[in-house]
């Protein structure tokens, strides 16, 4: 840990001036590290997940967590560890001089206790990480064409670019439009003549509801999910083998759709409808297991000569999935490095992908995808 090779001296010294780190740790906190701790904790094979190249890789801070909390170094991981109040007492096979873990100690404490990661001040980032809220709704200087608050958003953008509604759709052509939206199906001449001859002041509202109330809706609608989940009949790859019975997954969420299933009620089935009753005295414990059909929909190749490889694969692919569909995050990349748009560092991918790799005694014999 003593040891410094000139090449990872000087990269490191590059690393730290490019992430604009706080000046008091380019000054005094870094020096320390770099004399006693940079050849074991930096570059992607740090010890214990930790790199001591920059503030943010500190605050951030390894398998045991932060490893410095700024403006105080009492409780901060870095001077227990070095103090040896933790074990094993660091750097491993010595000690800082009294001089050096003073200076450590009192850089510690110099630092402001604001200090954050650098990612956090992305605007990205807290885009993230803010709670969805409704925004205003915009005035507009044609509020009467204004029906529902959503036409307020629509008129406003229009205005914006100095253009007006286009004219109200006839009734042949309105029909036409909620028959594609809600069912995906034109009209039939009889439902159009019926709906243009009609004269009830709610016969739109009837139509819609008649449409919603459809088997119809939920195979239209279904299928945005369907494609949202990776949803085949087939594994993929060469071999592309059937899967005979991934229609009853398909079936769920049809019948999810037309029976207005709750959201977080369609998310938890899917996710661990093996785990628990749902809410209500209809709940029905074989749709739920069904449900769990999401975490089979993954491409398989059957004729993997690699079965290991074969089942880690399958894996990756439920986690980034999972993540994709329901955090509205992509975390893919996360497998191999911390994620560079997303704040998903590589620990909380496989943290994550913990969740479906299930008993350890499963072998990689296609058990994940068959069980």
């Amino acid at each position: 840990m003593r040891s410094l090779p000139i090449l990872l001296l000087a990269g490191f010294a590059g690393l730290a001036a490019q992430t604009g780190d706080d000046p008091v740790f380019r000054s005094k906190l870094q020096p320390v590290l770099q004399k006693n701790c940079v050849a074991c904790h930096s570059g992607a094979n740090s010890q214990g997940g930790l790199s001591v190249t920059t503030l943010d890789s500190l605050i951030t801070g390894g398998k045991h967590g932060t490893a410095v909390q700024p403006g105080d170094s009492k409780t901060s991981l870095l001077m227990q560890y070095v103090r040896g109040e933790k074990s094993p007492k660091m750097p491993l096979g010595g000690s800082l001089t009294a001089e050096d873990a003073a200076a450590l100690a009192a850089a510690i404490d110099d630092l402001k206790p604001s200090a954050k990661r650098s990612g956090e001040n992305d605007p990205h980032f807290a885009w993230l990480r803010k709670p969805p809220e409704p925004p205003p709704i915009p005035a507009t200087r044609r509020a009467g064409w204004i029906k529902n608050p959503i036409d307020a958003f629509i008129l406003a953008r229009l205005e914006s670019k100095g253009l007006v509604p286009a004219p109200a759709a006839s009734r042949r052509a309105l029909i036409r439009r909620i028959y594609f939206d809600l069912v995906g199906l034109p009209p039939s001449v009889e439902a159009v003549e019926g709906f243009v001859k009609s004269t009830a002041p709610d016969a739109y509202e009837q139509l819609v509801d008649k449409l919603l109330a459809s088997e119809q809706y939920g195979e239209r609608w279904g299928r945005h999910w369907l494609d949202l989940v990776r949803f085949a009949e087939s594994d993929g790859f060469a071999i592309d083998g059937e899967r005979p019975t991934a229609w009853r997954y398909r079936d769920y969420v049809i019948r999810s759709f037309n029976h207005d299933k709750p959201y977080d009620q369609f998310v938890m089935e899917q996710i661990a409808g093996d785990e628990g009753g749902e809410r209500g005295a209809s709940d029905d414990r074989s749709d739920r297991l069904v449900a769990l059909g999401f975490l089979r929909m993954g491409t398989w190749e059957a004729d993997a000569n690699f079965k290991t490889q074969l089942r880690q694969d399958f894996l990756n692919e439920i986690t980034g999935t999972t993540s994709s569909v329901f955090l509205g995050l992509t975390v893919g990349c996360a497998r191999c490095h911390d994620h560079k748009y997303d704040p998903i560092p590589q620990r909380d991918f496989y943290r994550m992908q913990a969740f479906f790799c299930g008993d350890s005694n499963r072998r990689a014999s296609g058990s994940v995808h068959q069980g």
